[in-house]
């Protein structure tokens, strides 16, 4: 058979091309699971008493960061993160964290929950973080947290800004990512950004 110049050329550059793809494709790998997640920074974008002319213009938070298990029932990991007394005013909207959340080795059924309280000098530090384990000991994750209001009688008169419940496995679509917590306090509109970012 005689494919002549015109027909060796075609085929030969097919044979070339699959022959390449064959050889040089890079070998797919299993993608890496991350040691734990490091909290960057909390930034207020709106304070949470700045409205009234009798707000403080400051705004003293604690802010609450668990790992749990939800299988078979909701197990508090002991690793977690807390930061009392962040203050944040009209001339720091910015506060550095920079505490690192390390994971276990297993992370099926396993989310993260972050909680940001407003300190108004009622409940103690304590008995705000007690609060917040007995919330997450009675929540069913397997729904979506449809309104923070429902939750916030557990903390007295001090307010909860933002409750929120993350699978880790959803985590792990973005190795760095800036997290909202906005809503309103009584008359004041508040908006807060959190930056975390996944460690491997």
């Amino acid at each position: 058979m005689n494919f002549g110049h015109r027909g060796i050329k075609p085929l030969f550059f097919c044979l070339l091309l699959w022959s390449c793809g064959t050889i040089n494709k890079p070998p797919t790998s299993p993608r890496s699971i991350p040691k734990g997640i490091v909290f960057k920074k909390l930034r207020a974008l709106d304070l949470s008493e700045d409205m009234s002319r009798l707000s403080s213009k400051n705004d003293e938070l604690l802010l609450i960061i668990n790992l749990v298990q939800t299988q078979p029932t909701n197990r508090i990991l002991p690793n977690k993160i807390i930061y009392d007394k962040l203050l944040l005013d009209t001339t720091t909207t910015v506060v550095m964290l920079g505490d690192t959340l390390h994971f276990p080795s297993q992370l099926d059924d396993l989310g993260l929950s972050i909680l940001l309280i407003e300190l108004d000098e009622t409940n103690s530090i304590q008995q705000n973080i007690s609060a917040a384990q007995q919330l997450l000991s009675i929540m069913d994750f397997s729904k979506p947290i449809q309104n923070r209001l429902d939750y916030n009688r557990i903390f007295a008169d001090d307010d909860l800004l933002g409750f929120d419940f993350f699978s880790i496995k959803k985590i792990l679509k973005n190795t760095i990512y800036t997290h909202k917590i906005e809503g309103i306090s009584l008359i004041d509109k508040y908006d807060y950004r959190l930056v975390w970012e996944l460690i491997y």
